[in-house]
């Protein structure tokens, strides 16, 4: 359930030389964000611009701390472990994103960053729920082990969280971020019923942990994680639609992604929410 994390322009720069405290400080970072896409915590965000930017400048004289970031930044850009967005919006309207601060330089990038991460604002939208985030942008500081940093001053309503380690795991209550990935039920499957059988066999590919016969009455008892239950009743075949429903806020999943894990006992396959994927 990985959350998408974009660099800041700090982490994306890549014209030298810095100071050995920055390149420190976005060495620890990129190390520690490496750690959460090992484990599947959250995938890194490009676009083909942080791609050619990569590509274009000159690592030959690399140090050993230069060699860490580049080592980093072309495993995602290069070797096709990060996920690329086109951030095409045709004639939409769109404003710049919010800048972090101390992210300005001379050469300034920052401002093709801020377009951009603009322009990724609007897609998002155009994909999420409620006013949820599952794009953030990596603070170099807090993923180096510092404090947060903060946004420049700007008018922006709708701009990606800035995120530490602490806050971009969306299996965690303490998450700014939610899945940036889906269940896709196929286009041309057709929604029916859910047998009582086939929701007392396959309620496991939905989590739970455990069915419970019932002493007495036709109330099985189906236990999910952190405690949780949802009543089967063996006298409605096939399964009610408003109980299926209770399995929503239970599962975390929609109920079209619930109807068909019941019924073919598996879960539709997952995809990007931003559907102009292109890795």
């Amino acid at each position: 359930m990985p959350a998408l994390i974009g660099l800041s322009p700090r982490l994306a720069d890549h014209t030298f030389p810095k100071d050995e405290l920055e390149l420190r400080t976005a060495a620890v970072a990129l190390g520690k964000l490496s750690e959460l896409v090992d484990n599947n915590t959250v995938r890194i965000l490009g676009t083909e611009f942080f791609v050619t930017l990569l590509r274009d400048f000159n690592w030959d004289e690399a140090g050993s701390m230069k060699n860490q970031i580049f080592t980093h930044l072309s495993r995602w850009f290069l070797n096709g472990r990060a996920v690329v967005v086109r951030a095409e919006i045709g004639t939409r309207s769109y404003t710049q994103h919010p800048v972090p601060e101390n992210c300005r330089t001379a050469q300034g990038l920052e401002e093709i960053w801020a377009d951009e991460l603009g322009k990724l604002v609007v897609l998002h939208d155009e994909h999420g729920r409620n006013g949820e985030y599952f794009i953030g942008i990596a603070c170099e500081k807090a993923f180096a082990g510092d404090s947060i940093g903060r946004y420049e001053n700007h008018e922006c309503s709708r701009f990606f969280p800035l995120v530490g380690p602490e806050r971009c795991d969306c299996r965690e209550s303490t998450s700014l971020l939610t899945d940036a990935f889906e269940r896709q039920v196929p286009s041309n499957y057709t929604q029916t019923g859910v047998s009582f059988a086939a929701a007392k066999k396959n309620c496991f590919v939905l989590g739970a942990s455990e069915v419970r016969r019932p002493r007495r009455g036709s109330h099985y008892k189906v236990k999910f994680r952190g405690d949780r239950s949802w009543t089967l009743d063996a006298n409605h075949d096939p399964v009610l639609e408003r109980h299926l429903k209770e399995l929503e806020q239970i599962t975390g999943h929609r109920l079209e992604t619930i109807i068909y894990a019941l019924r073919e006992g598996e879960l539709p396959p997952r995809r990007l929410r931003l559907d102009t994927s292109v890795g």
